[in-house]
This record gives structure tokens, sequence and C-alpha cells, in this order.
């Protein structure tokens, strides 16, 4: 899975007791940079660095 770090959407939930919307962006950023699972694994990387390869050879 991979995260892409500058295009998240939140709103402002600080009035239901939530954290600021930049500290929800980074806390997801930083959970998701570090996520795996056996055969699996997640990143968060900048949109200029996500790749689009679909692993076929035209």
């Amino acid at each position: 899975m991979t995260l892409v770090t500058g295009a998240h959407t939140t709103e402002d939930l600080r009035a239901y007791g939530a954290p600021p919307p930049a500290a929800v962006i980074a806390h997801t950023n930083l959970y998701w940079g570090f996520q795996a699972a056996p055969g699996r694994r997640a990143e968060a990387v900048e949109a200029a660095a996500v790749r689009f390869d679909t692993g076929h050879e035209d």
C-alpha cells in the first residue's frame, strides 16, 4: 500500500475532541510509513516519488 503524503483529505474536528488536522496528517504519514505484514508492506511517499508501474512490459 502506498500512501501519498501530500494528498490527504480531512476536516477540522477539534470541536469533537480530535487533534488539529495537521497533527492527524502527520500521524497518518508516520503510521503508514512503518506498516508491514507477511508478504506485504506499506509506505508513505511524496507525490513526486509515486510510481505507477504495472509490472507488465509493453
